[in-house]
């Protein structure tokens, strides 16, 4: 009856150690996920930041191109008489009227550039902190990833321990039992009514031969 309850107590042990195991299994996948995650949000900051780049040098090279035409403009009206007729010329003081426009407009695009790079620099500065806090919070699941597969290694080292010791004590108990029933036999064997049988009695004679005196000097202690 002892023997059944500790089989029972071993199973119930093997079966709450294994639901543990699928708990932290399923929690390291949960985290796992939260990691894809978080490694696709970054990958999300970095092509916006690289589309920001891109427009930031579009808006350079159209600033760019502006000043060549106003150079040109410029030029052309200095030395007008080498490159148009006279009649042109007056087609041409209403684009030179429009300088200060384009100077304007120019200025106003600066300003924008400016703002675009301040939002950009912002965003790069918000985007490093969140990939900081990211790869922290990344390093904090791997450390307790790690120590979940530490301690269901250790929980599992300390099953196999209580198996064995629990296997060690039932083939104990089991040598005890053995050398009971033997002593009982040989016992019985003195009894009036066995006393003719005599060849039963040779046979727990030879039993005896194998019975270890170590195993009652342990159940004395």
């Amino acid at each position: 009856m002892k023997q059944s309850y500790s089989n029972k107590t071993t199973k119930f042990s093997t079966q709450d150690n294994y639901d543990r195991q699928v708990i932290l299994k399923e929690k390291i996948k949960n985290k796992e996920k939260k990691i894809k995650l978080y490694d696709s949000e970054i990958k999300k900051f970095k092509l916006t930041i690289a589309d920001m780049h891109e427009r930031i040098k579009k808006a350079t090279y159209d600033t760019l191109e502006r000043e060549k035409c106003l150079s040109f403009l410029s030029k052309f009206k200095d030395n007008s008489a080498e490159f148009v007729q006279l009649d042109m010329f007056d087609r041409l003081e209403t684009i030179f009227s429009s300088r200060e426009f384009l100077k304007k407009k120019k200025e106003k695009l600066k300003a924008k550039i400016n703002i675009i790079k301040d939002k950009i620099k912002n965003m790069e500065e918000k985007n490093n902190v969140t990939l900081m806090n990211k790869e922290n919070e990344y390093k904090n699941l791997e450390q307790t990833s790690e120590n979940v597969l530490k301690k269901e290694k250790e929980i599992e080292d300390l099953l196999k321990e209580n198996i064995n010791e629990h296997n060690k004590k039932a083939l104990l108990l089991y040598k005890i039992i053995s050398c009971i029933d033997n002593f009982l036999c040989r016992f019985s064997s003195f009894l009036p009514e066995n006393l003719e049988k005599k060849n039963k009695s040779q046979d727990i004679m030879e039993d005896t031969q194998f019975i270890d005196t170590a195993d009652f000097n342990n159940l004395e202690e």
